[in-house]
């Protein structure tokens, strides 16, 4: 075995009980502290940033195309559906699913209680699963019925609002057209996404209804909603739909834009870019701190060992030899550190994974509680960069072991 390696186990056995344990403990609780913190700094912003995005898909898909009047973001003026252009689109290798809508602003009223909300039209070609999978009561809205069901479905948050259930009907009103149109819709079933921001104002039924209520023709659409199979290729995929749009033979699609949810929700993406810059921020001075400890803990390690130096020194052990054991020394601490460190930062990270228990205001951060992800290739590269800085600067502080002269140090006692 490496005898550098056998002396670095042996006095940190011994040193348990020495005037350097509490600077030990110190740095031990640097380490831990540090590396947990860090993790579940970075658990939090891939949860944001994972949970976020995952729902704004959710609710507008990877891209929007529409009349590119949308291009303004105001609302965009209808077109006429082109079955053959759909199928166009969904031939795409990129492309996973693409689903025609319509959108309408309403109120939802109930006594004296008064929603205003986002009321978007799906029919049967629109893929519904991630709806289904955010509902917390009833069903979705029938769309596939051969006659209009007049179904709605609402956030569990504007239910609560409104004061209403499952099977209850709500009140519309409807600024289309000349003058205000009112009508009820039966609430089928409530949802939840957790993002109150767009759960409070967005609401889904048949498209046939907002056709009858806004006296749509029985062709006409707000825009195609289209779901990729990777997200990452939003704007590739965009650009070849613009110039299919320009080579199209149909004029309904000429006019037609694509937009990126990146586009289409340029604060939210700015938002989380400044959260990035915060975790960062966070690591850095979390390392500074943890490298600081460490370094005054090998530095007491050296001062209190002389007499070990001198030892050793004498008997004809070169310092770099020497400076080993204490670089084993350090590596043996931090290696603890690390160990508890993880392994507290996981267990904190799948307790709120599971159960939600921090809380958070949806007013300030989109979401009503705290999103955490574990990305297990950041976590072994937060890891592997701890170790490879913490021990190169470990090499620093180690330097004043050739500086120890084993004449003037084996008088001293341990």
């Amino acid at each position: 075995m490496n005898l550098e390696y056998i002396i670095a186990r042996r006095t940190a056995i011994e040193d348990r009980a020495s005037r350097s344990s509490v600077m030990m403990r110190i740095a031990l609780f640097a380490v831990v502290l540090g590396v947990a913190v860090m993790i579940l700094t970075l658990a939090v912003i891939a949860g944001f940033r994972t949970e976020i995005y995952s729902t704004l898909r959710g609710f507008g898909a990877d891209i929007s195309l529409t009349h590119y009047t949308a291009l303004g973001y105001s609302e965009p003026e209808r077109v006429e559906y082109d079955s053959l252009w759909t199928e166009e689109l969904r031939a795409m290798p990129e492309v996973r699913s693409v689903g025609s809508y319509a959108t309408m602003g309403c109120m939802a009223k109930s006594g004296e209680n008064v929603v205003g909300l986002s009321l978007k039209g799906i029919g049967v070609d629109y893929p519904s699963e991630w709806w289904e999978s955010r509902i917390v009561e009833g069903e979705m809205p029938d769309v596939r019925s051969e006659n209009r069901r007049k179904e709605i479905l609402l956030s569990e948050r504007t239910a609560q609002l409104l004061g209403l259930k499952v099977g209850d009907k709500v009140e519309m009103l409807f600024m289309e057209g000349e003058r205000p149109r009112r009508d009820r819709l039966k609430i089928a079933g409530l949802y939840a996404t957790g993002f109150e921001e767009v759960d409070r104002t967005m609401a889904l039924a048949d498209i046939r209804d907002l056709r009858r209520i806004g006296s749509w023709g029985e062709n006409e659409i707000t825009g195609y909603d289209i779901m990729l199979h990777d997200e990452a290729e939003s704007e590739a995929v965009a650009e070849q739909i613009t110039l299919l749009c320009e080579e199209a033979e149909s004029e309904a699609v000429w006019n037609l834009s694509p937009l990126t949810l990146r586009e289409r929700e340029p604060v939210t993406f700015d938002w989380l870019k400044a959260h990035n810059i915060n975790a960062q921020v966070i690591i850095v001075i979390l390392i500074c701190v943890l490298l600081f400890n460490m370094a005054s803990a090998v530095l007491i390690m050296v001062l209190d060992r002389r007499a070990t130096i001198g030892l050793l020194k004498a008997q004809g052990m070169r310092s770099s030899h020497i400076r080993r054991i204490f670089i084993f020394r350090s590596a043996l601490l931090l290696g603890k550190g690390l160990v508890w460190g993880n392994a507290i930062a996981l267990s904190l990270a799948w307790v709120q994974q599971e159960w939600h228990v921090v809380r958070l205001s949806a007013e300030g951060y989109m979401l009503n509680y705290l999103p955490v992800e574990v990305e297990w290739w950041s976590v072994v590269a937060l890891n592997a960069g701890v170790i490879a800085i913490t021990l190169a600067t470990m090499l620093l502080p180690s330097q004043l072991i050739s500086r120890i002269s084993p004449a003037e140090n084996l008088k001293y006692k341990q």
